[in-house]
């Protein structure tokens, strides 16, 4: 007997205290746990929500209520659980009471007296189309439920993604800066193994991280300068802006841009901005966007400032663990370079290989 079976609570219903006893001792013999009885058929819808039994084994002819008032009652419950497998006993040989009790939601009966090996069988019996039936049904609202949120991000995607081809229009440069940061994000996301749905809203939410920008004055936002220092108290702005964008943030990848929008300037060690947050204060998706920002800024030449060489740029990130970046996201960052340059060696031999030819036939003697 497996143990959910074992574990399985059954409840008896009988007026007859030798019945009861007689059954609970075959039960206990055979291994069930929690066997659970009453000789007072009123107080059966009351066991029935206070035990939340798997099985009721019921007496059909009992003092008010009977077995089948109780089956009525059962029917009429709003707790009713459809799945309970019903045992009626009764001793009344004819058919019409069986086939009454079957229609009313009793699953199998069992004649008295009762026999041992009878009542084992019908129980284990009752029990395993219970249990086969829950998991089915479990199984198909976790399907369910995987296909809502399918659905559910599709359609929050469409909607970042509107947003994003407006920002592009917009401002083209941002747009195409959104796109690479958001791939890095993902990647570093992925090597974090974090879960697939978070990944996916990452992904699109990202590319509308700087979203907030396109409240800044042009003069602002398409300095060639370096800004003067009201000028870059005016761009801290931009994170208290997003934030106002996406508002409340209806649905999670809505909430997640609100949140990226707002705190991708925050830093580990708590002085960055708006907030100042500190740590894991600021939100995962935010503190993996900072770095995926930083590195493409750092690599993205700029009017005023050449671009770093790549490995120039990771010592910089490296050296950031633990101030600017989380030491978690930077991990992970630093074992996506490794694997690119492992790639990058296997990809060079290859091309060396290529230019040699075709290998030559190599003669033993």
């Amino acid at each position: 007997m497996n143990s959910i079976i074992r574990e399985a609570k059954i409840l008896i219903v009988d007026d007859n205290a030798e019945n009861i006893a007689l059954i609970e001792q075959i039960l206990r013999k055979a291994g069930y746990r929690s066997v659970h009885s009453t000789v007072d058929s009123r107080q059966t819808m009351a066991e029935v929500e206070k035990i939340l039994p798997d099985m009721l084994i019921l007496d059909l002819y009992m003092p008010p209520p009977d077995g089948f008032t109780i089956l009525d009652q059962l029917t009429l419950s709003a707790q009713r659980d459809k799945l309970m497998a019903i045992l009626v006993l009764t001793a009344d040989a004819a058919a019409a009471p069986k086939v009454k009790a079957l229609s009313m939601g009793a699953r199998d009966f069992l004649a008295k007296p009762v026999d041992r090996v009878d009542l084992l069988i019908r129980t284990r019996a009752l029990l395993e189309w219970r249990f086969a039936h829950k998991l089915a049904r479990e199984e198909k609202a976790k399907r369910l439920a995987a296909e809502r949120t399918g659905r559910g991000l599709e359609a929050d995607t469409a909607v970042l993604d509107r947003i994003a081809v407006i920002a592009a229009c917009l401002d083209p440069e941002r747009a195409e800066c959104g796109e690479r940061v958001a791939e890095l994000a993902a990647e570093i996301a992925s090597e974090m193994n974090l879960d697939p749905a978070f990944r996916a809203q990452l992904r699109s939410a990202a590319r509308l991280f700087d979203l907030g920008m396109l409240t800044l004055p042009e003069s602002i936002r398409r300095s060639r300068a370096p800004l003067t220092a009201e000028e870059r108290l005016e761009m801290t702005r931009h994170t208290l802006a997003a934030q106002q964008m996406f508002g409340a943030g209806a649905s999670p990848a809505l909430e997640m841009a609100k949140n990226i929008g707002l705190s991708h300037h925050e830093r580990w060690d708590g002085a960055g901005y708006p907030l100042s947050s500190k740590g894991a204060e600021t939100d995962l998706a935010a503190r993996i966007v900072a770095l995926a920002h930083v590195y493409d800024a750092l690599v993205t030449e700029k009017t005023y400032r050449p671009a770093m060489g790549p490995e120039e740029a990771v010592v910089e990130v490296k050296r950031q663990s633990g101030y600017a970046f989380d030491p978690e996201v930077v991990a992970a960052f630093l074992r996506i370079v490794e694997h690119t340059k492992e790639h990058t060696k296997v990809d060079q031999a290859k091309a060396e290989q290529d230019k040699m030819g075709p290998p030559v036939a190599l003669e033993v003697g």
